[in-house]
């Protein structure tokens, strides 16, 4: 197109579409977490015009009042005079009558830095537009243009075009789907796939330049192994994918995937805690395939005034934390044992807890926007009736894995890829029975529709022991004899039918958790905020009277407990049962001996699609390995040894 024409054409595009939206954000008074914001709508068209704060964010399913946050709100036209406005509603503004330039001024507070929210502080910024952004109806398709005022030794990490202070979106979406973090900022990059496209690490945390360094290494190696499940990298726009990584001690724990980037923050430390937020790294990088591209029709179009309800929670979520685990042990960062033991909470929880009986995985992914990070201040039944799609997609993916390798000799990797090919590549939203359809196609007709019907819309599992007995694992009782009445929490607490004053001298050990359906302090008639008084004899005063008075009982014995409820005494039968919790371990942990064929089925499942880590770190207690780049393990916080410990039924071969 020749100059002239290209003129002619931008002109009187820019005169239909309008003027970019524009901001400027200001962070002054950031050591008191606000931020000074001016939004700028231009050629707005005649009539009432309405200015929205979000409800929603991307990523997340629940609704979040994010205009609590907003105020010293004042509205002007092009000459900066006042123009009236009213309220219609808590979360938006109505300009009754402007010139077609309405500037819209207001101070945000934000101190919780995660993915959701915005948190301003002094030392950096980590903002989620969705919760620091008010927005134009009608507007959303124009291009929407950023001005950030830095302190001159920070930089911007975001997935926006553009450089330095100045920042671009295509659309009022892709806007609010850009996290941005700003701080003295550490920067990593390294070149991946084919073409080669850019994964870049964008890093505060207060350790030391070797350890960040070594930290690089473990995300290159998880985002290898993530591209070796796929076969590919999607087409990030502009070309490269960047981690908004805050470890920061005033950082708020979260991970938050979006289109081409994730917010991954924390305020744990690399030091100590590297493998725990690799697993964060895992997860989210894993979206960029399945949940942002391989994504559920339910979730489009994407309402930042609702919450978007989908049913496919269970794949886009819950899968994709089978995978995560697996990236952990494929790449090196962790042991298979560790990998294991990492299902152990999760298959409890699935197999064992009482919320099957109330819900399909369909279902449970259903009540997201009860459940992700919403808040709500009337307590609920959930302990009772509620899987987490996380977890019980994360064991439906282990079981489906399992099966497919068994039956078809084919793996969920494949199928992801499948999948990924048929919908995500194309962007084509899918349903559960899209889903079902393809695993129909990718097995046959009669494996694919009854995994669907029996553990996808209703809540059956199949037999889990053989299933991973050909894996070489063994799914046992953890501890058959110990003495159990279920799985809660004791506190100590002054009781409030005697005083209202909190009293360190009249404190009583009280129950802190509801009880589960079946156990047997449910059948005893105990429920949260009830006082534990007495086991048979044995007075309890402390929270170590509890352990110790347990203890002396074995499953089966019948016992008499004293309680208090409501400032009543009570006295009931306690029928204790034996610890119903499994866990998974490798054969060799249980003296059996492992086949050369489950040695060769395990080969092929935990192989390293990419450049693994070498494990030469290994924590003394619990015998788990882990990279070079983690210094403690993370479940109980031991010093790591440079060699394996020896398992119980091993020899050392090292004479010396």
């Amino acid at each position: 197109m020749k100059p002239v024409f290209l003129i002619l054409y931008v002109s009187a595009y820019c005169l239909f579409a309008g003027q970019p939206v524009t901001y400027v954000l200001k962070f002054d008074n950031r050591v008191h977490h606000e931020a000074e914001i001016d939004a700028h709508f231009r050629d707005v068209l005649a009539g009432p015009f309405r200015i929205q704060m979000s409800r929603s964010s991307p990523g997340r399913y629940a609704l979040h009042e994010f205009a609590k946050n907003i105020y010293n709100v004042s509205i002007t036209d092009e000459d900066d005079k006042p123009l009236p406005f009213s309220r219609p509603d808590a979360h938006s503004w109505l300009v009754s009558a402007h010139s077609g330039t309405v500037h819209f001024h207001y101070t945000l507070f934000g101190n919780q830095p995660d993915g959701t929210y915005s948190g301003i502080n002094a030392n950096f910024i980590l903002l989620n537009p969705p919760s620091a952004l008010v927005w134009g109806i009608g507007l959303e398709n124009r291009s929407h243009e950023l001005e950030l005022d830095l302190p001159d030794d920070w930089t911007c990490a975001t997935q926006l075009n553009g450089k330095d202070s100045n920042w671009t979106a295509p659309n009022q979406y892709y806007l609010m789907d850009s996290p941005i973090l700003l701080g003295p900022i550490q920067w990593f990059s390294w070149s991946q796939g084919t073409p080669e496209q850019t994964i870049r690490l964008a890093l505060l945390e207060p350790g030391s330049p070797e350890e960040a360094k070594a930290y690089q290494q473990v995300c290159q190696a998880i985002t290898a192994e993530a591209q070796g499940i796929f076969g590919e990298l999607p087409n990030y726009d502009f070309g490269s994918y960047t981690f908004l990584a805050a470890y920061m001690p005033n950082a708020e724990g979260d991970g938050m995937e979006h289109r081409n980037s994730t917010v991954c923050s924390s305020t744990r430390q690399l030091h100590k805690d590297a493998v725990r937020l690799a697993g964060t790294i895992a997860h989210e990088f894993f979206h960029c395939w399945n949940v942002e591209r391989l994504r559920p029709a339910a979730l489009e179009p994407f309402d930042f005034t609702r919450v978007n309800v989908s049913e496919e929670l269970w794949f886009a979520e819950g899968v994709t934390s089978y995978f995560d685990g697996l990236i952990l042990c494929r790449s090196g960062v962790i042991s298979m044992d560790a990998f294991l033991d990492g299902f152990n909470g999760d298959l409890n929880w699935v197999v064992l807890g009482p919320g099957r009986n109330f819900g399909s995985p369909a279902q449970m992914s259903a009540q997201a926007g009860f459940v992700d990070a919403a808040r709500s201040v009337d307590p609920t039944n959930r302990t009772n009736t509620f899987i987490s799609y996380y977890s019980y997609g994360a064991v439906l993916g282990l079981i489906l894995d399992l099966q497919l390798r068994q039956q078809f000799n084919k793996s969920l990797d494949q199928f992801m890829q499948l999948a990924w090919q048929r919908f995500g590549k194309q962007e084509k939203p899918y349903s559960n029975q899209d889903l079902q359809m393809l695993l129909a196609e990718f097995t046959n007709p009669e494996f694919g529709n009854h995994f669907f019907e029996q553990s996808i819309y209703r809540s059956e599992l199949p037999e889990l022991q053989p299933l991973f007995e050909k894996a070489g694992l063994v799914w046992r009782a953890k501890s058959p004899q110990k003495a159990w009445w279920g799985n809660v929490k004791w506190v100590l607490e002054t009781d409030p039918f005697e005083t209202k004053v909190k009293d360190k001298e009249n404190q009583f050990v009280t129950l802190a958790s509801p009880t589960q359906v079946g156990t047997p302090l449910y059948r005893a008639g105990l429920e949260k905020g009830d006082i534990l008084l007495a086991l048979d004899d044995h007075k309890i005063k402390t929270l170590d009277d509890v352990k110790e008075s347990l203890a002396k009982f074995k499953p089966g014995d019948s016992v008499e407990i004293e309680y208090r409820k409501n400032g009543e005494n009570k006295k009931n039968d306690l029928e204790l049962k034996a610890d119903p919790a499994f866990e998974l371990v490798p054969f060799e942990y249980r003296d059996l001996s492992v086949s050369t064929e489950q040695a060769q089925f395990r080969q092929a499942w935990l192989a390293s699609q990419g450049k693994p880590l070498s494990l030469n770190r290994f924590c003394p207690e619990c015998r788990r390995g882990y990279p070079f780049a983690n210094n403690f393990c993370p479940l109980d916080g031991k010093e790591l040894l440079l060699s394996r410990p020896l398992l119980d039924n091993e020899e050392d071969s090292d004479e010396d």
